[in-house]
């Protein structure tokens, strides 16, 4: 763990600000050019990046997110050229179908988040004064421009990784239960440990919710998912019982379970 990645996660709030801040900035610039629709691309920029704080789910939101706006820009674009105009039967129908859609597809977690952006973007192109095949082509251009904004800075301006959070995470959170088997082991009051107590349950907690997204920046399978979010458990288990075992076999088995888990993610060597 070096440096940069602990300032990194340390300041990851202002640093996820500033980030933005340069996207937004970069999507407004091009409002002073000729491209078309361009307050697009800094909309979609605010919308991608408050949703995805690291690289690793930037990357799949933009991705799903440019399968559905060319769906979208599609379909929409037919709609106008089979005379769809705002606030006309067809334009409504054609909303109506693409929300179905959306909706049909919300549980498949593969192109659950394509489909609702398929859905939203199809009644932002067709409901606005001016859909014209053009304006509609040029907005769906656009919001495509703004993920790839989005994604650039990302990348670029303090990248921050999914991994990296779990490994500090993990490190710290190791630590603070070692520190609790020694405040056991030397008969520490009750209320002494509980708030060590519950920063490690926290730490378990955190690291398991963002265990689903590692996928996305990691070739972590869904069986191995499983067998991480399984590991966490078992400490969590060993968590609830540590007053009741020795000290020494609460440091062997966490000891155990944790080069488990720091072997699966490949924390050790990352």
């Amino acid at each position: 763990m070096n440096r940069y990645q602990e300032f990194v996660y340390e300041h990851y709030r202002a640093i996820n600000t500033f980030k933005a801040g340069v996207a937004v900035l970069l999507a407004m610039l091009l409002n002073f050019t000729p491209l078309p629709e361009a307050p697009w691309v800094a909309v979609t920029v605010i919308i991608v990046m408050s949703t995805a704080p690291y690289v690793g789910s930037l990357l799949d939101k933009v991705a799903r997110r440019t399968v559905g706006t060319i769906a979208a820009g599609i379909w929409a674009t037919l709609v106008v050229l089979a005379g769809g105009a705002p606030h006309t039967p067809l334009t409504v129908a054609a909303c109506v179908i693409a929300a179905l859609v959306g909706f049909w597809f919300i549980p498949d977690k593969r192109v659950g988040y394509a489909a609702t952006i398929f859905a939203v973007t199809t009644v932002i192109l067709l409901s606005f004064p001016g859909s014209t095949e053009e304006a509609v082509i040029w907005r769906s251009i656009d919001i495509i421009i703004g993920g790839f904004i989005a994604l650039l800075v990302s990348v670029v301006v303090f990248p921050h990784r999914l991994k990296t959070t779990i490994r500090i995470l993990n490190r710290r959170t190791t630590k603070d239960f070692e520190m609790l088997i020694d405040l056991v082991d030397r008969g520490a009051s009750r209320t002494e440990c509980v708030r060590v107590e519950e920063a490690v349950a926290a730490g378990f907690v955190e690291q398991r919710t963002l265990l689903p997204d590692l996928g996305r920046e990691s070739p972590i399978h869904h069986t191995d998912t499983d067998e991480l979010r399984g590991l966490i458990q078992e400490q969590l288990s060993l968590l609830r019982r540590v007053h009741a075992m020795p000290a020494d076999t609460v440091r062997s088995e966490l000891a155990d379970l944790n080069g488990q888990y720091t072997h699966m993610l490949r924390l050790e060597t990352q």
